[in-house]
């Protein structure tokens, strides 16, 4: 009986410690996860970016290997490519007339520009209800 009682306990023990070091491993695995994730989001492609740009622009793929000075086949090397070098960045920013900050964030300089005109047309429409207003006043 006494054996069987200190088998137990000790299976008992197992357990806690087996339990523990799940919720351990789960816990290190759910900070990893979180954090690669944040990563991603933070992490752009170069390549698929300035082919978005050059769509934008209408530049054919042709047309931009001879901007930069090289081959077809480069192109589309860059075209895949998530990373870039310094000095193909400034080639690319200076053949497209394009901010670097463009690059690494296309969608972003859309928004503003967007918000940038919503703003323009709420100003008219202010200037237009003022008018409005003294008109309303001077009667």
């Amino acid at each position: 009986m006494k054996l069987r009682l200190k088998s137990m306990k000790f299976n008992l023990k197992r357990m806690k410690v087996r339990t523990k070091r799940t919720e351990l491993s789960n816990k290190r695995f759910n900070f990893e996860e979180k954090n690669n994730n944040a990563q991603a989001k933070m992490e752009t492609h170069l390549g698929k970016n300035i082919r978005q740009l050059l769509r934008e622009k209408n530049i054919s793929a042709v047309a931009f290997a001879k901007m930069l000075g090289m081959n077809n086949a480069g192109v589309y090397k860059i075209f895949r490519k998530k990373h870039l070098s310094t000095a193909l960045l400034g080639k690319i920013s200076t053949a497209l007339h394009a901010d670097l900050l463009h690059l690494f964030l296309p969608d972003e300089e859309q928004k503003i520009t967007s918000l940038k005109k919503e703003i323009d047309e709420l100003k008219k429409e202010n200037a237009f209800l003022r008018e409005i207003f003294q008109a309303v006043k001077r009667k």
